[in-house]
């Protein structure tokens, strides 16, 4: 399924032992790829999987305040490459340091603190693999 497989890093089978979720072929971190997607998205290949790290690192260098406008920084650019990236048929793998949670929203705590990655994903499916918990998030994130 096309979109947004978002996880904690901790479920991620980087060995490909089969056990956890597999990790995507092509590892980058998420400022490269948010850079990528906005400025050149023709060099992401048709088809590609992407293994995205540092998400949680990103939000947390900035104050709870400036986290939360980075987060609707982040979606804006994410919402405007969506429809090259359905045309690439792309996946993309969300891998995040510290704990999800979904609620009435995903939540995602860092280092014991709260980061607004729902800004980003608002809505979120629930999906399991290999009795691991992940999360999916369509590429219009609407």
């Amino acid at each position: 399924m096309r979109g947004y497989q978002i996880v904690e890093s901790s479920n991620v089978d980087w060995g490909g032992h089969g056990r956890g979720i597999p990790s995507y072929a092509v590892r980058m971190g998420f400022l490269d790829f948010l850079r990528m997607v906005k400025d050149d998205p023709d060099r992401l290949p048709r088809g590609g999987q992407f293994c995205v790290e540092g998400l949680s690192e990103v939000l947390s260098a900035f104050s709870e305040d400036e986290s939360c406008v980075a987060a609707h920084e982040i979606k804006k650019i994410l919402k405007q490459s969506a429809a090259h990236l359905e045309r690439l048929l792309v996946q993309v793998q969300i891998c995040v340091s510290g704990e999800l949670i979904l609620g009435e929203s995903l939540r995602l705590t860092h280092n014991g603190r709260p980061l607004p990655i729902d800004i980003i994903f608002a809505t979120v499916e629930t999906r399991r693999l290999n009795d691991r918990t992940w999360y999916h998030a369509f590429f219009n994130l609407s």
